[in-house]
């Protein structure tokens, strides 16, 4: 094979950092050419000299939280065996979220725990599963301590300083470091 040949186009858009060392894990053990890397304004192309390794690695890809798309052009006819020879292009889009993380999804505080044709994640007012679209915003992660524990669960807010409810499903001591997020004023555990 010379340098420019591919036979597949991987198509990366809007990924996460960790995204790139899998795909040069996966690419390094397969032993597969990247003939040509284009670089986008939210992505990078990647030409590839394996058909079938780069479909193995759109699977992969999927199971990260891709929305992959697959479209095959011909590129040219074999004639020894009389067969149509495909260039395949694999897209794969990420969504502004990754496994673990909490997002805002309408009314509802969920942390995903799994991303495919749809989101799956548990609601974290009521800490039963929930399966939705794949669309929402990431909440950041703040760090604060239990203040009271009695009537109700009690942080410190870590931007003013003032004692907010917490919501949560668990036993708490006064005094403990937790991780929350807060969506709508209200304030949610991430146990």
């Amino acid at each position: 094979m010379h340098n420019g040949y591919f036979e597949a186009i991987l198509q990366l858009r809007d990924q996460p950092e960790q995204i790139m060392a899998i795909v040069d894990a996966f690419l390094g053990q397969k032993n597969i050419q990247v003939a040509k890397e284009v670089k986008h304004k939210n992505g990078v192309d990647l030409y590839l000299s394996h058909q079938h390794a780069a479909q193995r690695l759109g699977n992969l890809l999927k199971q990260h939280g891709a929305q992959i798309t697959v479209s095959k052009k011909i590129h040219t006819r074999d004639r020894q065996r009389s067969k149509d020879v495909y260039r395949v292009t694999i897209l794969a889009r990420f969504p502004n979220f990754m496994v673990g993380d909490v997002i805002d999804a309408g009314d509802k505080v969920v942390r995903v725990t799994k991303i495919s044709k749809r989101l799956s994640g548990i609601d974290l007012a009521t800490g039963k599963r929930v399966s939705l679209a794949v669309e929402g915003k990431p909440l950041e992660k703040l760090k604060t301590r239990v203040i009271a524990t009695s009537p109700e669960l009690m942080i410190l807010d870590p931007e003013t300083y003032q004692p907010e409810t917490l919501i949560a499903r668990a036993k708490l001591k006064s005094g403990e470091k937790v991780t929350v997020v807060k969506h709508h004023n209200a304030y949610y555990l991430l146990a």
